[in-house]
């Protein structure tokens, strides 16, 4: 119930925030004020330079991270029916059932067709 109760009380306060920042003070709201702080803000220039560093930080390590999985895919042999192939660089991951279950599908499929063409005794069915 307290989770219902928090739910509730959330609501409703972000119901009256909403509310009084509609409130108009000269030829403006409070909400067009809050904004125009925040663009304007020294503090907001600061942490926009930090955000900024951040993405190409993480935009660099992901490349070198890729390159760097990449390279190690490349250089590996991968087996291919009875070839052994090198990986390219653009290798993609394949998932393929093995020839046993192959098999195994296809020895299921021959017996389901033998009971549906023998009768209750063995017995063709004409």
């Amino acid at each position: 119930m307290s989770e219902l109760f928090f739910v509730f009380k959330t609501f409703i306060i972000t119901l009256v925030l909403i509310l009084v920042m509609q409130i108009k003070i000269g030829k403006t709201t409070l909400e067009t004020q809050s904004l125009r702080w925040l663009r304007d803000s020294v503090a907001v220039d600061g942490l926009r330079g930090v955000a900024e560093g951040a993405v190409a930080v993480s935009t660099k390590a992901w490349g070198f991270l890729s390159a760097s999985i990449s390279g190690a895919v490349a250089g590996t042999k991968d087996v291919v029916g009875d070839k052994t192939e090198n990986a390219s660089k653009g290798y993609s991951w394949e998932i393929k059932r093995s020839e046993a279950y192959h098999k195994q599908k296809a020895r299921e499929k021959e017996r389901d067709r033998q009971e549906d063409t023998d009768g209750p005794m063995g017995d063709e069915v004409d």
